[in-house]
């Protein structure tokens, strides 16, 4: 069965928080971008859900938006640092930074994963007939990279980074 992605805000059955052109979009303003450049066909999909599914693991501040939504974003509740709610329809930049940072750290093989992930010493992935290959990683076991907690480590109580700003 061939893999499909699936970025649709709230979906039911939503695999990514970006679409592969909106990713590709993204990309454009960030540095160190040559893992996305240089992706086999069929790798940038397979890694947005991969970054999705290790997002999925961490706990956001607030509530999921609807309870039929797969994935945890869009939420209500959140706000960013001026104590702004961010938009209960949308994925928040900050998460979709999080995402094509995470993304690229993963197509550089940049990303070791703790053991509790269940990921840990995993080699390559594979999806029909696309796959991705971990040839070596520089992160510490067990933290996702600075980049992506420097993105979004705000909304998120385990990233270790911030906390929730209360509007009063």
């Amino acid at each position: 069965m061939a893999f499909t992605l699936d970025a649709t805000v709230g979906g039911a059955s939503a695999n990514s928080y970006l679409t592969e052109a909106a990713a590709t979009a993204l990309v454009e303003t960030l540095f160190d971008t040559t893992a996305w450049e240089d992706a086999e066909a069929g790798q940038r999909p397979l890694a947005l859900a991969a970054t999705t599914h290790l997002l999925e693991a961490e706990t956001p501040f607030g509530l999921k938006a609807t309870t039929t939504q797969r994935l945890k974003w869009p939420r209500t509740g959140v706000y960013d640092e001026d104590g702004v709610a961010y938009d209960s329809t949308t994925i928040p930049e900050p998460v979709q930074v999080a995402t094509m940072e995470l993304a690229l750290a993963i197509l550089r093989g940049d990303v070791a994963l703790e053991e509790s992930s269940g990921y840990a010493g995993i080699k390559s992935l594979r999806i029909g007939p696309v796959s991705l290959g971990v040839t070596g990683t520089t992160a510490e076991s067990g933290k996702l990279p600075l980049r992506v907690r420097r993105a979004a480590g705000r909304l998120y109580r385990t990233m270790g980074v911030g906390g929730m700003v209360w509007r009063g």
